[in-house]
């Protein structure tokens, strides 16, 4: 890793060493937003049937996942965004299930 300094890397971040014999320790970067965006997709995945809060969970879990694409690493952001994708399509799905099976039966009622 070059160092702009010998104490602070490219990054902006201090690195300090224990004793004057061990090497820099790594520092790893979090990224906040993905994973806020993969918990709060979970939890509309999990709590998406009830009215209106699991539209919000499924709003702001997107949102989130967005927002964590933008920085490294990125992994749980497209996990959260491929969950809240999924969400939305199972809906999707259901529902026109669900509009068939109404339509059938109010047609066979009529008859």
């Amino acid at each position: 890793m070059e160092s702009i300094s010998p104490n602070i890397d490219r990054a902006g971040h201090a690195q300090v060493a224990t004793a004057p014999w061990e090497a820099c320790p790594s520092v790893r970067e979090k990224n906040h937003y993905a994973t806020c965006g993969l918990v709060v997709s979970l939890l509309g995945a999990l709590l998406g049937w009830v009215p209106w809060f699991g539209w919000l969970l499924w709003i702001a879990g997107l949102c989130f996942s967005l927002l964590g694409l933008m920085r490294p690493p990125r992994w749980s952001a497209v996990i959260g965004l491929i969950i809240s994708v999924a969400v939305v399509a199972l809906a999707v799905c259901i529902s026109a299930i669900g509009s068939r099976a109404v339509y059938g039966l109010f047609t066979m009622m009529q008859s």
